[in-house]
């Protein structure tokens, strides 16, 4: 439980709220990061290690900011940090070392190809939406990706307040680049940010917030006087990062399920029927179903689900995904009549 200095009640009283700001307002207040109570953070002096390799300091044309590897190629941070780049990305300026630890570069420097921002922060900077992608390129013929692990993301719907969540980045009121964690709760959410009493600072923005599997669950953005907040990853969020993160190691995207609108169908001889199927998770990168059919005297079906009978008797259709070998099965009965 965080613990409260009462002296310093009345100053985080006189910070900027962010509470009820419009998204303009709230962009140029963005830098209002608070410590919540006693600051907790504890610096991180061996950068080389799980999960810290994973956490990126970001230089952003003489900004700052922090991220996450996710990708062979690919980091996840917050919009605001890489969006004054975003027609400029590859300026000498701009680049991401990943496990920095002050003057010490153990993995090395990756200049920045393509940011990729959240569509609808693009347009207005809404702070529900402070999200974005960016791809490296590499460093001395090898991956940012291959150098560190690459973090794996969760579906965040919904959180449970009390649930304990870390996260680590470089915060600017720290010696220049070291890397600090702070561990704390979840306080509260809504539909697209989850609220932690993390102590955080302006630098930290982009750090990832872990759950207790260290997985992602949130891009750490925002701060109020009470508490801080990420953006959560969510069904939407997670489908606008598989758009972008190329290839990973990462779970998030993969089939899980295949959903079909008819389990068992009855059809006459000669007659069609199509069948449709659903890849789920809705952001799975791979979405190339493969049909067939166990007995085709019986019935047949091509590769856009049409299932046609050819003779009477029972059979069994299949739906396969291709990338995953998730099957999914239709019973069909075929008569003369």
């Amino acid at each position: 439980m965080k613990k409260f200095n009462l002296g310093l009640i009345g100053i985080f009283l006189l910070g900027v709220s962010l509470v009820g700001l419009s998204p303009k307002t709230h962009a140029r207040a963005i830098e209002n990061r608070s410590i919540i109570g006693i600051d907790e953070r504890i610096q991180v002096t061996d950068t080389t290690l799980s999960p810290y390799q994973s956490t990126v300091f970001i230089s952003a044309n003489g900004g700052m900011g922090s991220g996450s590897v996710i990708g062979k190629d690919t980091i996840l941070t917050a919009a605001h940090v890489v969006s004054r780049i975003k027609d400029n990305p590859s300026s000498n300026s701009n680049y991401v070392i990943p496990g920095r630890n002050g003057a010490t570069l153990p993995f090395g420097k990756f200049k920045i190809k393509e940011i990729n921002i959240h569509p609808q922060y693009l347009i207005n900077s809404d702070p529900n939406h402070d999200i974005a992608v960016v791809t490296l390129e590499q460093n001395n013929g090898k991956s940012i990706g291959e150098v560190v692990e690459q973090k794996n993301l969760a579906l965040t719907n919904e959180v449970t307040v009390g649930n304990p969540v870390s996260s680590m980045g470089y915060p600017g009121d720290k010696t220049w680049a070291t890397m600090w964690k702070t561990q704390g709760k979840i306080t509260g959410q809504s539909a697209h940010r989850i609220n932690y009493d993390l102590d955080t600072k302006g630098g930290q923005s982009g750090s990832p917030v872990l759950n207790e599997q260290q997985e992602i669950i949130a891009v750490h953005a925002h701060g109020a006087t009470t508490y801080n907040d990420g953006i959560k990853l969510n069904a939407g969020h997670l489908e606008f990062i598989s758009k972008h993160i190329g290839e990973t190691t990462s779970t998030f995207n993969k089939v899980t399920d295949i959903q079909v609108d008819k389990e068992t169908l009855t059809l006459k001889v000669g007659e069609s029927i199509k069948v449709n199927a659903t890849v789920l998770p809705e952001y799975a990168t791979s979405k190339q179903l493969h049909w067939d059919t166990t007995a085709e005297p019986i019935a047949v079906v091509d590769q856009n689900g049409i299932i046609t009978g050819t003779g009477s008797g029972v059979t069994v259709i299949d739906v396969v995904s291709e990338s995953e070998n998730i099957t999914k099965y239709i019973i069909v009965s075929v008569t003369d009549e």
